[in-house]
């Protein structure tokens, strides 16, 4: 169904390997910059879309740590994109989570 093809469509983006190839590319022709302009570079170089979707498929069923309980794994990954979208699944329960930075969007 949609969402099995959802999924493989976002298997395929996350296997790429044009992140990597943009990265050392990147570090090749700016190792002289000053970290400031490297900076500014990477953030023109690299932050093409406004958005980001993110899935994580934890396990399903209910993990411990340390012979306490794991009643819930959250997770923040740090992107320069006006909009973030988070999805996770964890022991039977999803959760979506949003984050916008109006600042970035043009």
């Amino acid at each position: 169904g949609t969402a099995v093809a959802a999924r493989v469509g976002m298997g395929s983006i996350k296997s790429s390997s044009q992140p990597v190839v943009e990265r050392a590319l990147l570090v090749m022709v700016t190792r002289m910059l000053p970290d400031s302009l490297y900076e500014a570079v990477s953030v023109l170089a690299f932050n093409k879309f406004s958005g980001i979707v993110s899935n994580v498929a934890l396990p399903l069923q209910r993990a411990s740590l340390a012979d306490r309980p794991v009643t819930d794994v959250s997770f923040y990954v740090n992107v320069q994109t006006g909009l973030y979208c988070g999805l996770k699944s964890y022991a039977g329960n999803t959760s979506c989570t949003f984050a916008v930075d109006p600042q970035l969007e043009p």
